[in-house]
């Protein structure tokens, strides 16, 4: 006599048989230098440093600073110390320093250095119709900016 099968023993028998198609039948293989071990230490090799640098950036209690200062009919903007968190503050704070010059009639400008907010500065005044000029002492790869930021 045949043993009725049950709604419960097909689903049981799903089960096992979509559970052992889930299992492995051997580990895949992994790249030479490579660990199973879950918190392995890499392996590095002084072979493949590429360049070590350092970026020393002031600490400011007052926080970063955005503001104009007249001297005779010349307008001077100050956009510093920003302290390590110019590459995220970089287009809001160029954004205020954007405004010092608000109304102004657009012609030649400058901006002094080439970091993250200098390079921003200068592309919000060109936005806005100035005629930018950078100075700037080292290129942006050799600035702060490039080490604190990653630019």
């Amino acid at each position: 006599m045949m043993k009725a099968i049950t709604r419960r023993t097909v689903l049981t028998l799903l089960g096992a048989a979509t559970a052992s198609s889930c299992v492995p039948l051997a580990a895949p293989s992994l790249p030479r230098g490579y660990s199973r071990q879950p918190w392995a230490a890499p392996r590095i090799s002084m072979d493949n440093v590429i360049r070590e640098v350092v970026g020393h950036r002031p600490y400011r209690p007052s926080g970063f600073v955005v503001e104009g200062e007249r001297f005779d009919d010349k307008l001077i903007v100050h956009n510093y110390g920003h302290g390590g968190g110019g590459i995220s503050l970089a287009w809001g704070s160029s954004a205020l320093a954007t405004r010092e010059v608000r109304g102004m009639q657009t012609g030649e400008i400058a901006v002094i250095g080439s970091g993250v907010m200098g390079l921003t500065s200068a592309r919000l005044l060109q936005d806005a119709g100035w005629q930018v000029t950078i100075y700037t002492r080292d290129v942006a790869r050799h600035t702060t900016s490039n080490v604190a930021a990653g630019e």
